[in-house]
């Protein structure tokens, strides 16, 4: 755990910083995180040490410096948590995947979503929401109970938690393929809206009418994302950081940093 108002320190003892204060195989590789808004709270999932196949759901305490690791068999049975999405309410949503990184065998053959019980820490509902997906790569809340998602194979989908029933889905993967952290949800201009990264094209979602937009088609391939500040749009290409500018008028640019 790393407290960003101290610094940085890696001297054995209390005074360290990061520290570490849980280790546990069934997150060997974190691959999503995500605050609870009571603001005490913060999940993350991920694959399974070596051999394995299933990841568990770590729910950490922030203040009181504990966690408490939810097995997937409790989750979804031979599957890894590696989406997270928290509604305003409280509610909380996992994608999964069927991968195996570290060596294991599976069985499942397609990934699903999940709606956990937060009080009670107990999946309440699990569903596909895309059919042949292998990966429920990324989940992101909105507003009005709107769930927006990537698959693995660049299938961008809506998810109506209040109609429990996905609303819009379309195939991406013209654009390209997907990046880690390749949906964000921005304000412009006093609206939101969604912007999305694939590893060929910028992207933006308008929240009505569920239309995805082509923003720029990328000057470089796009390997991680995204994020926004003052305006300028940022995402990694292998070991380069661009830029990109959206203008007020509608004119833009990249350039590398």
């Amino acid at each position: 755990m790393l407290d960003t108002a101290k610094e940085w320190c890696t001297e054995p003892g209390p005074q360290r910083n990061p520290l570490r204060i849980y280790e546990n195989a069934a997150v060997h590789r974190p691959r999503c995180a995500a605050a609870h808004p009571d603001g005490r709270h913060v999940l993350y999932g991920g694959f399974p040490g070596y051999g394995a196949a299933g990841g568990g759901l770590g729910i950490v305490d922030v203040p009181a410096g504990q966690v408490e690791m939810l097995e997937n068999r409790e989750i979804v049975s031979g599957q890894s948590t590696i989406s997270l999405a928290v509604l305003p309410d409280g509610r909380v949503f996992g994608g999964t995947s069927i991968e195996t990184p570290g060596g294991g065998i599976s069985s499942a053959e397609e990934a699903v979503m999940y709606e956990l019980n937060w009080p009670e820490r107990k999946v309440i509902r699990r569903w596909v929401p895309v059919p042949g997906a292998r990966e429920i790569a990324q989940l992101i809340s909105g507003a009005n109970g709107l769930l927006y998602g990537m698959t693995s194979e660049s299938v961008f989908f809506v998810y109506d938690s209040g109609l429990q029933k996905i609303i819009h889905c379309r195939d991406l993967s013209s654009w390209g393929g997907i990046v880690r952290q390749g949906l964000l949800m921005i304000e412009r201009k006093g609206h939101s809206f969604l912007l999305g990264l694939l590893s060929r094209a910028l992207f933006t979602v308008n929240t009505v009418s569920m239309q995805p937009k082509l923003l720029e088609v990328l000057p470089v391939e796009a390997t991680s994302g995204i994020a926004c500040l003052n305006g300028d749009v940022y995402f990694g290409s292998g070991a380069e950081l661009w830029r990109y500018r959206m203008e007020e008028e509608g004119d833009c640019f990249h350039d590398s940093l």
